[in-house]
C-alpha cells in the first residue's frame, strides 16, 4: 500500500507493481528495471518496457513519483529478489481517502 499524504489517497500495487516500486530508487535506469522484469518473470522486452512505462506514469500522475529523466544507470542497488508468481502488469488501484473517513488531517 502506499500513502499519500497530502491527499489521504492511499492505494494498493498489484501485480508485479511491488517488486517494480522496489526498484524504482532514483538510481536505476528504466531500461535496467524494464531488464530486470523481463530476466525475473520471462516476458518480452516490449511488453516489460510499456508496462513499465504506464505504470511509472500513474505514479507519477498520482504525486507518488517525481518525475525525472532517469536513473543514471551507474549505481543502485538491483539485487531486489524477484517475486516466484507469473507476471502480471503492475498496477496501482485507488483504496480510498483516509481524510474522508476521519483518520487523517
Amino acid at each position: 500500500m502506499l500513502l499519500h499524504l497530502e491527499s489521504g489517497e492511499y492505494y494498493e500495487l498489484q501485480g508485479a507493481g511491488p517488486y517494480v516500486w522496489s526498484l524504482l530508487d532514483g538510481e536505476a535506469s528504466l531500461d535496467e528495471i524494464g531488464s530486470r522484469i523481463v530476466d525475473g518473470y520471462g516476458v518480452a522486452a516490449d511488453l516489460a518496457a510499456g508496462d513499465l512505462r504506464r505504470f511509472v506514469d500513474a505514479l507519477a500522475e498520482r504525486g507518488l513519483l517525481a518525475r525525472s529523466a532517469g536513473g543514471t544507470g551507474t549505481g543502485g542497488d538491483l539485487a531486489v529478489e524477484v517475486p516466484t508468481l507469473d507476471y502480471a502488469a503492475p498496477r496501482i488501484e485507488s483504496r480510498g481517502n483516509l481524510k474522508y473517513l476521519g483518520q487523517l488531517d
